[in-house]
């Protein structure tokens, strides 16, 4: 991770258009500059949260809802609930990492990400 929070990677034209870079042109500009062809934006707890979508519907079209608790001191749950149960939960000790595998889970299953 570079010093203002730069990820080394490959880059495509996808990468230049994420939140992270509407807010910091300067840096976008100065990043390319000295390293083109070798970095993305990281994702903050906030972008992560963004693209999960609010809703999400199994086979029958019935809505589960996210929600994201913290049940035990510092461990947090990230879960799909509806009226029937859960549709998909994961649960941890890092809010981040929780993120990162409900990002992975909601794509590994078939949904689309809010972006």
């Amino acid at each position: 991770v570079w010093e203002w929070g730069w990820v080394c990677g490959t880059v495509d034209e996808e990468n230049y258009e994420l939140k992270i870079w509407q807010e910091c042109k300067l840096d976008k500009i100065l990043a390319y500059q000295e390293f083109p062809e070798s970095f993305i934006p990281a994702f903050t707890v906030a972008d992560l949260l963004a693209v999960l979508p609010k809703v999400m519907e199994d086979d029958e079209g019935v809505p589960f809802y996210l929600n994201i608790q913290y049940n035990r001191k510092e461990y947090s749950e990230i879960k799909y609930k509806g009226v029937y149960g859960i549709l998909w939960s994961c649960f941890g000790a890092s809010l981040l990492n929780n993120l990162v595998e409900a990002v992975d889970g909601v794509v590994t299953n078939g949904y689309e990400l809010t972006l």
